[in-house]
């Protein structure tokens, strides 16, 4: 396993505004938390709305499917909430996005899912690094 660790980040490197998009998948996952959801960020959140490129990845973070579409409706300086239409089965996620023609990426433990309904998806969790 790798010895990543959660970091603070510069939330400019979010954007203000985006579309929100979507894709479906019938896929499955054992680790979601089937328990009540709590807030845990003890710290102030920023809303967003901006799509993000959303590939599931092992512990080695190596890639376990193709891409899916995303989008990021809040952050804070450790951790983030994300929409997306096909659940996620694996523990981490790579986020890629492009803000005033610079290209960045996360890596988030994802600690939380629950679906919205038909085809739709909340995950949460705390970004581990960033570029």
């Amino acid at each position: 396993m790798s010895t990543l660790r959660a970091i603070e980040f510069p939330l400019e490197t979010f954007p203000a505004n985006s579309e929100a998009r979507s894709s479906e998948s019938p896929r499955t996952g054992a680790w979601i938390r089937r328990s009540v959801l709590l807030d845990r960020r003890n710290v102030a959140r920023s809303p967003a709305a901006f799509d993000v490129e959303v590939t599931p990845v092992n512990e080695l973070l190596v890639a376990q499917s193709s891409p899916i579409e995303g989008t990021i409706l809040n952050f804070s300086q450790g951790g983030l909430c994300l929409e997306h239409a096909d659940l996620i089965v694996e523990p981490y996620v790579r986020l890629d996005w492009v803000v005033n023609d610079v290209h960045h990426n996360a890596i988030v433990k994802l600690r939380w899912c629950r679906a919205l309904g038909a085809d739709r998806y909340l995950s949460g969790g705390r970004v581990i690094g960033i570029s």
